[in-house]
């Protein structure tokens, strides 16, 4: 999940269609994350699509990149891993986060997108 310059969250979940980039507009302060967001995205783009060459899978690639030719928020963009140290995500292991490298100019794109867990163990 990242938040681009025009107040959006770009967010990357499992859709019915496999792996999705989806964009939210907040709507209101709420504390509650369901209630921030409108529930239905306002763009939705099927990953595989979009960053065709980014094998999500592969945790220690060097850097992942998206098509030039995309529509996404995610396209034209360079990203690598980040772990700075001594952040740690929710369920207080090793924070980890995509840093936008290349094609982070456009004010869709989100410039650090944090890896969230799944669940906490």
């Amino acid at each position: 999940m990242g938040k681009n310059r025009l107040g959006q969250t770009v967010f990357l979940s499992e859709g019915s269609s496999g792996l999705e980039i989806s964009v939210y507009v907040k709507v209101n302060n709420s504390p509650d994350w369901n209630a921030i967001y409108k529930k239905k995205p306002i763009e939705s783009y099927l990953f595989k699509t979009e960053c065709p060459d980014w094998d999500w899978n592969t945790s220690n690639a060097n850097s992942m990149s998206c098509s030039s030719v995309g529509k996404s928020p995610l396209a034209k963009t360079q990203y690598v891993h980040w772990s700075p140290k001594g952040r740690k995500d929710s369920c207080g292991g090793q924070a980890t986060f995509l840093r936008c490298v290349k094609g982070c100019e456009s004010k869709r794109v989100p410039k650090i997108i944090e890896e969230l867990p799944y669940e906490c163990e």
